[in-house]
């Protein structure tokens, strides 16, 4: 089977290795789908990098991070195939560096993606760093300010 990111790179793996790691692939090869005929999963929300890691991991259990494939950009296609080792994964390298400049970002990611250790760990940060990120929290919130994160 071939993945088709956005960049139209091609990525390869073995169905099986894919099918036992993603309950999305699994359903995805056992029904009746295009991807079944075709063989081909189209990507179009993610680079040939991200794939490349994402179907590594399947592979190996390791991940290295990149600028090519960060762990945000790993996470969001993690979540889109229900891939929860790597999902996990994401979520501890995105709670290592919560900063003031990020927490917002991240705690929404933490939402968004359903990543749990790094919703608990923004809001302990929260907590710990009440007044430097409240104003901006509270700002963020009431203008409703969109993230590009999907």
């Amino acid at each position: 089977m071939s993945f088709l990111g956005r960049d139209q790179e091609r990525v390869y793996a073995h169905r099986f290795i894919m099918e036992g790691k993603s309950t999305v692939f699994r359903k995805m090869f056992q029904n009746d789908m295009q991807e079944k005929e075709s063989g081909t999963v189209r990507v179009d929300d993610a680079s040939s990098h991200v794939i490349r890691s994402m179907v590594s991991f399947c592979y190996t259990t390791e991940i290295q991070f990149s600028e090519e494939a960060s762990a945000e950009e790993v996470l969001k296609t993690a979540h889109k195939y229900d891939i929860k080792g790597l999902k996990d994964v994401c979520d501890d390298e995105l709670c290592l560096d919560i900063c003031g400049d990020n927490f917002y970002r991240k705690l929404m990611l933490a939402h968004i993606f359903d990543a749990r250790k790094l919703g608990e760990v923004t809001k302990e940060y929260f907590l710990n760093n009440f007044s430097q990120v409240y104003p901006e929290f509270v700002e963020r919130v009431c203008r409703n300010s969109p993230l590009d994160v999907e």
